[in-house]
């Protein structure tokens, strides 16, 4: 990834910022670096001058690095909206999918959203609530959109995950209202 010193930079600062990934479902992101691994990069979330969860993107996938801040009426509104006051850590390890997805596990109760690779024909985006990782596959039970769980868990390889988001309103109001 050749942004990576920009993004370490944006890490230091809490510098907002949009990661490109071309031929992707979710092609940019925008949000403040919490952690900047050699696979994953993660972000606290920005949505309408608000955080709003985290997402986790492979690095492997960034095709560019923006900073977005850098324009002055942008930092004047991010700081009068405590924006970068807000921003914390995620308090776990997120070296590799593993290590992220199991501390999803312990603090998010295991809710996440997945984006992975493959046929554009067939859902690349999962809902639901992650049961087991290893090093290799992740096992999660799935919600539809109507809030209903469906009966076959999705096992997926670690190594077509694209992003994870956790910890943002839209999550917690499945796992609020899903029985």
């Amino acid at each position: 990834m050749q942004d990576r010193e920009l993004l370490q930079k944006a890490l230091q600062n809490k510098n907002m910022m949009v990661l490109y990934r071309d031929d992707l479902m979710a092609p940019e992101t925008a949000g403040i670096p919490v952690a900047v691994e050699n696979e994953l990069v993660v972000l606290h979330r920005q949505t309408n001058f608000a955080l709003d969860g985290y997402a986790a993107l492979r690095t492997g996938d960034i095709t560019e690095a923006e900073q977005m801040d850098d324009v002055p009426f942008l930092k004047k509104v991010l700081t009068a909206e405590k924006v970068y006051d807000a921003v914390k850590a995620l308090g776990f390890c997120c070296r590799n999918w593993q290590t992220l997805l199991e501390g999803i596990l312990a603090r998010y109760d295991g809710w996440a959203a997945v984006e992975c690779e493959g046929n554009p024909e067939e859902s690349l985006y999962f809902l639901g609530r992650l049961q087991k990782v290893d090093g290799r596959y992740l096992t999660m039970k799935r919600v539809d959109a109507l809030g209903n769980w469906l009966a076959d868990p999705l096992v997926l390889p670690l190594d077509e995950v694209t992003l994870v988001s956790f910890g943002d309103r839209y999550l917690e109001t499945f796992r609020k209202y899903c029985k």
